[in-house]
C-alpha cells in the first residue's frame, strides 16, 4: 500500500461523511439517562460492634466497599476504613472485634486464608496467623483477653475438632492450647476471669458445652468434674469474688445456679431455687455494688430478680410484682457501680435500678401510662446513664442520673439498634458514638453526640448514593445494525423494553412499550432483515413472541403471534443464513426451526428441532446439537439431517461449537467417549482427540475460534489450563501449564484479540491477564494483580477492556484497558476524571458499533445507566471467513491513527496466489454470495487498495493527520482466486476500521 494509494482513500472518507457519534471525546461519557426514577431504598451504614481502643474508635460498617472495619477519632474526616493488610488481601465479612491492649482483634476472610483471626495495629490490619493453612478456614470466634493474652477458639473441618488458641499478637506467639474431638463446628465458647485463672465452655465429643479451668497452659487446662459428674450444659459464667457462677443442670436438681473455685471438690449447686427435679433456669448475671444478681423462676414468685454476697444465707430475691405474676427482669447492667435493668409492672415495661442496699425502684415511667418503653442498651457516660427507649416521640436515646426528674430525652436523632443490639452504641469520654437515623433518607448511620451540650450530629454517611443519582438502568441484548445500536432497557416507568441509539443522546429513543400491563417485554435476539429488525418480546396479549421495527416506535409491531393465544412461541436463537433470518421456537408445543424474510407471509416454519445447544452457521448451512446427534440444515425440512451421532452436554458451557474456517468444532459427547473435542467438516464430524481415554473425559469447555485454531480450557492430571487444536490429533495440545502440577490456572474469559488468544488465569502467587498465540512460549502474562481475577470484556482495536476488583471495594468493578502491542494498562475515566465502574462484571452488556462502545457503567455520581466511549482510533473483525479446504484468510490491523503507520496483516490465505485487498462503506446487512461466503462492503463505495502474493503479508503505510476523518469507518476484506470453490473465491472476514487519533 504505498502513500499514492491514500488519496483515493482519503477522498472517499471525506465524502462519505459517516457519523461518528462519540468522536468529540476520548473518555467515556453518559450517553442517556435512561432511569431518571430517584433511588427508593435507603441504604444503611449500620454501624456496630463499636469498640474503643486508645484514641479511636473501631467498628463495622456497610458501605459500597461491602462489609468493611472502620476507624474514628469522632470528627468526618477522622472516619476510614481500616487499611486493609500487609499482604494487600481484601478482607470481608469481619466480625469480633475485641480490644486487645492498644490493637484490635477480629476475624475475617480473604480469598488466600479463608476466616482467620486479623490484628490491627499501627492503622492497618494484617493477618494473625493462617491457623488452618491454605483457603480453608479456622474461623475464630469469641476473642477473650485474660492477663494480656488472647484466647479464641477455632474448628478445624479437616480434623473434625474444635481448639483453644492463645496469642500475644505475634504469628509465632500464636499457638494452639488444646484441641476438643468434636464432629461438627457447634461451640459456644463463653469466658469468664477469676483472678489467676479463667473458666471457659467447650463441647466434648457429644457437642455439649463443659466447664474446663484454665492456667493458659495445655497441662493446667481441664474439665471440672462434680460430683455427679462432668458438668455439662454449662452457660452464663461470670467471676465474682473468688469463685465462677453459672448455670448448669443437673438430672436430680434440675437447671440451678451453680459455683466453682476451679477444683473438682470446690464445684456443686450453689442454690437449688426450685427443690427438686424442676428448673428454675438461672441467666442474666451481673455483678454491681458488691453482689451477685441474677433471674430466676420459682413458684411463688415466678421470674423476679435475686441478689447474693456469694453465700446462700447472704441469697434473696425481689418479688417486684408481688404474687405469682412474674416482673421478667432482664438486661441487668452494671453501670456507675449500680444495677440497672428493665422489668414489667403495671407502668409497662421501663427502666429499674438497685444499688444492694435498698430495694430496688422504678426510675422512670419513660412512656406514661400502661404502655411499655422497653429500655435497653444502658451506658455509663460520666455522671449519667444513656440507654435507648420509646418515648412519646418514638425511638429514642435518653439521659438519666437514676430518677425520673433527672431522665430526660437526648436527642431527637432515632437510634436503630434492637434489644439484641451488638455494640451499636459507646462512650468515647465525654463522647457518644452510636448508631442512628436523623429521617433524612440517609438510613442508619454513625452519629456522635455532646449530651452536656445537648448537641448530635452526622459524623458519616457511610453505605449512600450520591445527590442526583438515579436507579439502576437495566440494559441487555445488544446488537449493533448499521448505524444504530438495538437493546432492551428499563427507564423506570415501563420495565425493560426495546431502544434504539445512534450514538447520540436525542437519537436514543424507545421504541415502545409493548408490554403495558407492568413488567417490561424483555426483548432480545435484534437481527437485520431486508424490511426491518426482528426480534423477540413479550406481551401481555401474546406472551413472547415475534416482533418487528425499522427503528421508530411508530414502525415497531408485533410480526407473527406463532403461539396464538397467550402462550408464547418464545422465539430464541436468531441465525442469519442467505436473504432470511432463521430462529427456534414452540408451536403447538413443538420445538420448531422457523425462518422469516421480515414479512408475515414469509415467516413459516421449516421442520420440527430439538435442540440442545444454540444454532450456529458455518458457511450456507446451520448446525446444532440435539437428541438426534449433531444437525446440519440449509433452511429447508429436506436438507435437515442428522449426520453425526455425538450429543451435547451441560458440562461444555454455554458455547459447545465455534468455526474455524470451513471447519466446526464441537464439544459433544459420546457413551463411549464423555466429553471430547469433534470436528465437522459439514457433512460428518471426527473425533480430533480423546484427551482422557475411554468414558471418562477432560470437561473441555470455552471452546473460542482463533486464528486457524479452536482454544479451549481442559482438566486433565495438569489441572485445568489451556487447550489448542488444529483438528488433528497431534495438533491438539496443552499450550501450557500456567499453574504447575495437580494445581488449576483456571483460564476464563478467553477471546480472540488478533491472532492470539487473551484470557485470565492464575499462577503461583498471581492472577492476570495472559495471551497466546498457541505455542507454550507464546504464551505470556500481560498484567498481573494480588487483589482479584480481572474479567476481560472485550476488545477494542489494539486494547482489551478488563475489570477488576478494587483492593477492599468488592463490589466496585473500576474499567481498564491494556495495550495488547505495549501492556500499558489505563484506567477507564470520564472527562471529569471520575472512575467508570462496571457492575456484574460476569453479566456486562457491551457492543462495538464503528469505533464508538455502547456499554452498561455507572460512575461515583450515577447509578448504572447507558454510556459511550469513542475510543479514538479502533478495529474489530465482522464475521468469519470463506475459503477451500485448508485455507483460513483472515485480517488484523494495528489501529489507524492520524498521523501514524498503519499496518493490516493478512494471515491463512493460500501461499501462491495473489490477494486483493479491498474497503467500502460498511452495509447495514452483508451481501450473501455462493456458498454462504458474506461481504460487507458497500459495493456502491468498493475500492481496491492493492495486492499481496503469499499466505502471510502486510500493508504499512503513513496516514495523513487529516482530523475531518476523525470517527469514520471503513470496512476491509480480502480476497483471492480459487478453483476449489463454486463461488471462484477466497474471500477473508471483515475488518471495521475507525480513524481516530
Amino acid at each position: 500500500m504505498q502513500s499514492s494509494r491514500l488519496r483515493p482513500v482519503a477522498s472517499l472518507l471525506a465524502a462519505l461523511s459517516l457519523s461518528a457519534p462519540c468522536a468529540s471525546s476520548q473518555n467515556p461519557a453518559l450517553l442517556k439517562d435512561i432511569n431518571a426514577q430517584a433511588y427508593q431504598e435507603v441504604l444503611s451504614g449500620e454501624p456496630r460492634e463499636l469498640t474503643v481502643v486508645g484514641a479511636l474508635t473501631y467498628f463495622v460498617a456497610e458501605s459500597r466497599a461491602g462489609t468493611q472495619v472502620w476507624q474514628t477519632d469522632g470528627t468526618s474526616a477522622g472516619t476510614v476504613p481500616v487499611a486493609g493488610s500487609a499482604a494487600n488481601h481484601t478482607i470481608f465479612g469481619p466480625s469480633g472485634l475485641t480490644r486487645f491492649g492498644t490493637r484490635l482483634m477480629f476475624s475475617g476472610w480473604d480469598d488466600v486464608h479463608g476466616f482467620e483471626p486479623w490484628i490491627v495495629e499501627n492503622g492497618s490490619a494484617r493477618l494473625l496467623k493462617d491457623v488452618v493453612p491454605g483457603s480453608f478456614s479456622s474461623e475464630p470466634r469469641e476473642f477473650f483477653v485474660h492477663a494480656s493474652i488472647l484466647y479464641f477458639s477455632t474448628w478445624d473441618f479437616a480434623q473434625k475438632q474444635t481448639a483453644l488458641w492463645r496469642s500475644d499478637g505475634t504469628t509465632n506467639g500464636t499457638a494452639m492450647v488444646l484441641a476438643f474431638p468434636s464432629t461438627e463446628d457447634r461451640r459456644n465458647f463463653q469466658f469468664t476471669s477469676v483472678r489467676n485463672r479463667f473458666f471457659f465452655t467447650a463441647p466434648d465429643s457429644q457437642g455439649l458445652d463443659t466447664l474446663y479451668v484454665s492456667d493458659g497452659t495445655a497441662a493446667n487446662t481441664k474439665p471440672l468434674v462434680a460430683a455427679s459428674g462432668a458438668v455439662r450444659y454449662a452457660a452464663h459464667l461470670i467471676g465474682f469474688g473468688t469463685r465462677v457462677y453459672f448455670t448448669a443442670s443437673d438430672p436430680n436438681l434440675g437447671r440451678e445456679v451453680w459455683s466453682s473455685d476451679g477444683t473438682n471438690a470446690g464445684t456443686a449447686v450453689f442454690l437449688d431455687i426450685r427443690p427438686g427435679p424442676g428448673p428454675s433456669n438461672p441467666g442474666a448475671y451481673a455483678v454491681a455494688s458488691g453482689k451477685l444478681w441474677f433471674v430466676a423462676s420459682n413458684d411463688p414468685a415466678g421470674y423476679e430478680l435475686w441478689e447474693s454476697d456469694g453465700t446462700v444465707a447472704g441469697s434473696k430475691i425481689h418479688d417486684l410484682v408481688p404474687g405469682p405474676v412474674s416482673s421478667y427482669p432482664r438486661e441487668l447492667t452494671e453501670v456507675g457501680g449500680k444495677l440497672w435493668f428493665v422489668a414489667s409492672d403495671a407502668s409497662g415495661e421501663e427502666p429499674w435500678i438497685a444499688d444492694g442496699t435498698n430495694p430496688p425502684t422504678r426510675v422512670a415511667d419513660v412512656l406514661p401510662g400502661s404502655g411499655s418503653s422497653s429500655p435497653h442498651s444502658f451506658l455509663a457516660l460520666s455522671n449519667w446513664v444513656v440507654f435507648a427507649a420509646n418515648g412519646t416521640n418514638g425511638k429514642r436515646l435518653f439521659l438519666s442520673a437514676g430518677s425520673a426528674t433527672s431522665t430526660r430525652e437526648l436527642s431527637s436523632v432515632t437510634p436503630t439498634f434492637g434489644v439484641a443490639h451488638d455494640r451499636e452504641i459507646v462512650a468515647h469520654g465525654p463522647i457518644l458514638l452510636f448508631q442512628g437515623d436523623a429521617g433524612q433518607g440517609l438510613g442508619s448511620e454513625l452519629y456522635r453526640s455532646l449530651p452536656v451540650v445537648s448537641s448530635t450530629t452526622l459524623i458519616a454517611n457511610l453505605h449512600e448514593y450520591l445527590p442526583g443519582e438515579t436507579q439502576p438502568t437495566q440494559i441487555s441484548a445488544f446488537s449493533v445494525i448499521g448505524d444504530k445500536v438495538y437493546f432492551g432497557a428499563n427507564d423506570g416507568v415501563n420495565g425493560i423494553e426495546p431502544w434504539v441509539s445512534d450514538g447520540t443522546a436525542a437519537g436514543t429513543q424507545l421504541l415502545g412499550n409493548l408490554f403495558t400491563s407492568g413488567g417490561g417485554s424483555f426483548p432480545a435476539g435484534f437481527t437485520a432483515t431486508a424490511r426491518g429488525v426482528v426480534f423477540s418480546a413479550y406481551d401481555a396479549i401474546h406472551g413472547n413472541e415475534l416482533w418487528i421495527t425499522r427503528g421508530s416506535a411508530a414502525t415497531t409491531k408485533l410480526l407473527v403471534d406463532i403461539e396464538p393465544g397467550s402462550r408464547s412461541g418464545g422465539p430464541t436463537n436468531f441465525v442469519r443464513l442467505g436473504s432470511k433470518v432463521y430462529f427456534r421456537a414452540t408451536n403447538n408445543y413443538r420445538s420448531t426451526l422457523y425462518e422469516t424474510d421480515g414479512s408475515v407471509a414469509g415467516t413459516r416454519a421449516i421442520t420440527q428441532v430439538i435442540t440442545t445447544s444454540p444454532i450456529v452457521r458455518m458457511h450456507d448451512a446451520l448446525y446444532w446439537l440435539s437428541t438426534s446427534g449433531l444437525m446440519r440444515s440449509d433452511g429447508t425440512a429436506a436438507g435437515t439431517k442428522s449426520i453425526a451421532a455425538i450429543f451435547s452436554s451441560q458440562n461444555a458451557g454455554p458455547a459447545p461449537m465455534c468455526v474455524v474456517g470451513n471447519r466446526l468444532f464441537v464439544l459433544a459427547a459420546t457413551a463411549t467417549t464423555g466429553l471430547e473435542l469433534w470436528v465437522c467438516d459439514g457433512n460428518t464430524a471426527t473425533l480430533v482427540a480423546d484427551i482422557i481415554p475411554g468414558y471418562l473425559d477432560a470437561a473441555p469447555k470455552s471452546l473460542t475460534a482463533v486464528g486457524g485454531f479452536a482454544f479451549f480450557t481442559a482438566a486433565t492430571n495438569s489441572g485445568r489450563e489451556l487447550w489448542r487444536s488444529d483438528g488433528t490429533a497431534a495438533g491438539t495440545v496443552l499450550v501450557r501449564d500456567i499453574h504447575p502440577g495437580y494445581n488449576s490456572s483456571n483460564p476464563t474469559g478467553l477471546m480472540a484479540v488478533g491472532e492470539e488468544c487473551w484470557f485470565s488465569a492464575f499462577s503461583p502467587g498471581t492472577v492476570g491477564i495472559w495471551k497466546s498465540d498457541g505455542t507454550t512460549a507464546g504464551t505470556t502474562l500481560v498484567h498481573a494483580t494480588t487483589n482479584s481475577q480481572p474479567w476481560i470484556l472485550g476488545r477494542i482495536g489494539d486494547r482489551v477492556l478488563f475489570t477488576e476488583a478494587e483492593a477492599g471495594y468488592q463490589p466496585n468493578y473500576p474499567g481498564f484497558t491494556v495495550d495488547r502491542l505495549t501492556g500499558k494498562v489505563t484506567a477507564l475515566v470520564t472527562a471529569n476524571k471520575d472512575p467508570v465502574y462496571i457492575d456484574q462484571a460476569w453479566n456486562f452488556d457491551a457492543i462495538l458499533a464503528r469505533g464508538t462502545l455502547f456499554f452498561e457503567a455507572r460512575s461515583d455520581v450515577r447509578a448504572t445507566e447507558l454510556h459511550t466511549w469513542f475510543a479514538g482510533a479502533s478495529t474489530e473483525s465482522v464475521g468469519t471467513s470463506c475459503a477451500g479446504t485448508g485455507r483460513i484468510p483472515r485480517l488484523d490491523a494495528t489501529d489507524p491513527h492520524l498521523g501514524q503507520t498503519w499496518t493490516i496483516a493478512g494471515n491463512g490465505f493460500a501461499q501462491a496466489r495473489a490477494s486483493i485487498v479491498f474497503f467500502g462503506a460498511p452495509v447495514v446487512s452483508p451481501y450473501e454470495l455462493a456458498g454462504g461466503c458474506q461481504l460487507y462492503v458497500d459495493l456502491a463505495t468498493f475500492t481496491v487498495l492493492g495486492g499481496r502474493v503469499g499466505s502471510s503479508w502486510t500493508f504499512a503505510t503513513a496516514l495523513p493527520n487529516d482530523p475531518r476523518v476523525i470517527g469514520i469507518t471503513i470496512t476491509v476484506q480480502a480476497f483471492q482466486l480459487a478453483n476449489d470453490r463454486s463461488i471462484g473465491l477466497d474471500l477473508s472476514a471483515a475488518m471495521h476500521a475507525t480513524f481516530g487519533r
